[in-house]
């Protein structure tokens, strides 16, 4: 199901995100290059690279990393299964923040999972 917050969430994220990038672009730049190479395919393949970045975020309890790799891991084809399987690790190590943080990871991914499947 979509959620409507989540959405708006994600937007307000990207538009902030943007905002910031266009008053530093040398620093937010360096930044996503950094990011850009650490997601590049290696020995772990793209799409395990996208659930642990989503891990992260949730291990990290933050909420624009989890809406942003949510959706990213969506279109590397992170499945269900699979992120539920992760997020059960970050319920283990994190504990009721945890268990909160894996539940907007999965609300999140099943909103953009619903939103770019095809119609």
């Amino acid at each position: 199901m979509i959620d409507p917050k989540i959405l708006a969430a994600t937007q307000d994220f990207k538009e902030t995100r943007d905002g910031y990038r266009a008053d530093s672009p040398a620093v937010i730049e360096a930044f996503f290059s950094l990011k850009q190479a650490a997601m590049t395919q290696g020995p772990i393949d793209a799409v395990t690279k996208a659930l642990i970045a989503v891990l992260l975020g949730v291990a990290h309890q933050s909420e624009r990393c989890v809406l942003s790799h949510a959706e990213a891991a969506v279109l590397a084809g992170v499945s269900r299964e699979q992120l539920i399987d992760g997020l059960g690790l970050t319920v283990v190590f994190g504990g009721a923040p945890g268990y909160g943080f894996a539940t907007l990871a999965l609300d999140t991914f099943d909103t953009f999972a619903d939103k770019l499947q095809p119609a």
